[in-house]
């Protein structure tokens, strides 16, 4: 992974900028997903989506809050995967080549944040020792 985009992410991570959700890489401020009757003023991110954000190789699609636009191709993560320009990357060969990231490197980093609910700043600790 480029240090220099590691080392944005991370700080990211850990600035308390972002508020943390989970299964997309972006949602809309508004009513929770989640059933607890919480209104939400600011976009929700996964640590994917974070990246993406810091990484400032796109832009994020208007109706399409979980879909970043990086050089007219969307970038969507669907579970483990990748998915760019609308293809299935089993490989992650397009993960590996915009962000530096590989298949078990996405699925730790999902897995971390959907499955383990690790806090960002749990992700951002894991990011600087490992990747």
């Amino acid at each position: 992974m480029n240090p220099e985009l590691k080392a944005k992410w991370v700080k990211a991570l850990r600035s308390g900028r972002y508020r943390q959700t989970d299964g997309t890489l972006r949602v809309k401020p508004g009513p929770s997903l989640d059933g607890d009757n919480k209104e939400y003023k600011t976009y929700g991110y996964c640590c994917l989506g974070v990246l993406c954000t810091v990484s400032r190789l796109g832009k994020w699609i208007g109706d399409h809050e979980d879909t970043y636009s990086i050089n007219h191709g969307n970038v969507k993560f669907q579970g483990d995967l990748l998915i760019y320009s609308g293809k299935r990357d089993p490989k992650d060969t397009a993960a590996q080549e915009l962000f530096g990231l590989g298949a078990k490197d996405i699925s730790i980093l999902t897995t971390m944040n959907d499955v383990n609910k690790a806090s960002f700043k749990e992700i951002a600790d894991y990011v600087e020792t490992n990747l």
